[in-house]
């Protein structure tokens, strides 16, 4: 877990991965010393809550796109090319590929750039982020950032370092009373407060990059080491979507509906105290602190904004091109009681399916009706299939805890169920050179249907996501990208990088790969292997 002060972009750090709730997290993370601790935390998930912030909340608007800069000429190209109503579209597949897009983006906006996401790390991925970021606001890009403050612990002096730049507009979604935040956040305080308000249990895990209001990111990447291939330890297999045309401006609109959600407040209203523009020196100085010890990690990437003209027209060529449409939750909707609003989405966009369901879903715990839809797609005689974590490629045990429930009931209702190795062969782009983690993660979350239309984006499949959370994604009629996700699937389902799941003629689990059959769950260690027996003791689905 970083622990250096310095936070950048949000002038953040989080001491926790993303999707499963820090009280959770707490538990698992820090087990051999903070178990009591972590289980009066884990009670308080059940009694969560959310604050309302001090502070107006100023309205604000995506600009008209951009008039003049390579993205409004790539995005005029793009149109001579793509049909009526059609968005030209890109796999991001490889982390290494998924930062430099970003870059691209960042570095050849003029006018504007709207970034919104749930975690976002001080470390060097997000530093190098950071200073892209603030050297577009230097050359005048007005910048709107909107994070979720669930994991946001804040050093005040960087954050309000950052938002004293005059081009750059911070706010944070559902936050935590001003009460909570320090240098590091009081856990008996945010304890009580999360049994008093139980909205805080509702985070945002929307994520996109919108740059000129031309072009756009979206899909599964928190903005951190491991989904760009940089962590040591354990990297993420992930998936986005960069896409030009039609679409973006439907992206720009839900990316207005949350920021001007009553949920969301400018970050100073949250500050301790206000600081001056002297802390934008400082800042600036911590993030080349963390950049001069990252070089040998960072060194595929441009440490400053370059000219990516030749990249941009490159890439023209590799896009295909579909109707597309933008999907995201309304918070307000949320509150009112309709929490699964991009889940329903999907279900209405893959009806009529006529041979193939792919889901793909890092932390995959289905409820009974959706096992039982499965179950009547394969009696029609449609292949299903699902792809998720291991428990030894899991980053949350608690999430395995909750999912193993349902492998023989995903089992007999006739779904070809798969979990990826954390130790898969095929590792290419997940790593970034030199870096070669350990373990790998799958993270990625897409719903393809007959090989022909699909849905990319940030929900998992999983009571949180669908209940809890807000998400968004892509919902894309487009064969030849959806081709190219199937070729992706195809691979990742190698005996080599998935192991398959299945039951013998006694009706018990095995697992088998290129590295033989077993018929226990892999695991890293007899540690994963405890977490994961003691959360399954607990209700604990509604927090994954």
């Amino acid at each position: 877990m970083p622990t250096d002060p310095a936070t950048l972009a949000t002038a953040s750090l989080h001491d926790t991965v993303e999707d499963t709730p820090a009280t959770a997290q707490d538990i698992e993370s820090k087990f051999g010393k903070r178990i009591t601790v972590g289980l009066v935390l884990m009670i308080a998930v059940f009694c969560a809550s959310q604050p309302a912030a001090d502070g107006a909340r100023p309205r604000g608007h995506t600009l008209q796109p951009a008039e003049r800069g390579p993205l409004t000429r790539l995005s005029e190209e793009a149109a001579r090319r793509a049909g009526p109503g059609e968005s030209g579209l890109l796999l991001l597949d490889h982390n290494a590929e998924a930062l430099r897009w970003r870059f691209a983006l960042i570095d050849s906006a003029t006018q504007s750039l709207d970034l919104q996401c749930y975690l976002w790390k001080g470390d060097a991925a997000g530093a190098l982020l950071a200073r892209h970021i603030l050297r577009a606001a230097d050359r005048g890009v007005r910048v709107r950032v909107l994070i979720d403050d669930f994991l946001l612990t804040r050093d005040d002096t960087d954050e309000e370092g950052f938002q004293q730049h005059p081009n750059i507009d911070i706010r944070t979604f559902n936050p935590w009373n001003r009460g909570s935040y320090a240098n590091r956040p009081n856990t008996v305080r945010r304890v009580w407060e999360f049994v008093r308000r139980p909205e805080l249990n509702h985070r945002m895990h929307n994520k996109v990059l919108i740059a000129d209001n031309h072009v756009a990111i979206a899909g599964g990447r928190n903005l951190a080491d491991e989904y760009f291939g940089l962590n040591e330890e354990k990297n993420f297999k992930d998936l986005d979507v960069l896409a030009i045309g039609p679409v973006v401006p439907d992206l720009a609109e839900t990316f207005d509906v949350f920021w001007n959600d009553e949920w969301t407040h400018p970050i100073e209203a949250l500050a301790q105290e206000r600081r001056n523009s002297a802390d934008l020196t400082r800042l600036f100085r911590r993030v080349e602190r963390i950049l001069d010890g990252a070089h040998d990690r960072l060194r595929e990437f441009p440490l400053e904004p370059i000219a990516w003209n030749e990249r941009l027209v490159g890439m023209l060529d590799r896009m295909t091109y579909g109707p597309s449409e933008a999907v995201s939750d309304d918070p307000a909707a949320l509150r009112d009681g309709v929490p699964d609003q991009v889940f329903r989405s999907i279900g209405e966009f893959v009806s009529g399916i006529e041979s193939e369901l792919t889901i793909v879903s890092a932390y995959f715990v289905p409820r009974q009706d959706l096992v039982d839809y499965l179950s009547g797609l394969t009696d029609r005689g449609i292949r299903v299939r699902v792809l998720t974590n291991s428990l030894a490629s899991n980053n949350h045990a608690i999430a395995s805890s909750q999912y193993k429930k349902w492998r023989k009931p995903l089992l007999a209702a006739g779904v070809e169920l798969y979990e990826m190795r954390s130790d898969r062969l095929w590792t290419r782009g997940i790593d970034t050179p030199p870096v070669a983690a350990r373990t790998h993660v799958l993270h990625t979350k897409v719903v393809m249907v007959d090989r022909s239309r699909m849905y990319i984006g940030a929900l998992n499949i999983s009571p949180r996501g669908v209940e809890l959370n807000t998400e968004n994604g892509l919902l894309i009629r487009d064969p030849a990208l959806a081709g190219q996700f199937a070729a992706i699937v195809a691979r990742d389902l190698e005996p080599a990088n998935a192991w398959r799941v299945q039951l013998d003629e006694g009706g018990r689990l095995y697992w088998e790969s290129s590295a033989g059959k077993v018929t226990r769950q892999p695991a890293d260690d007899g540690l994963q292997r405890f977490l994961d027996w003691f959360f399954g003791l607990f209700p604990l689905a509604d927090q994954i």
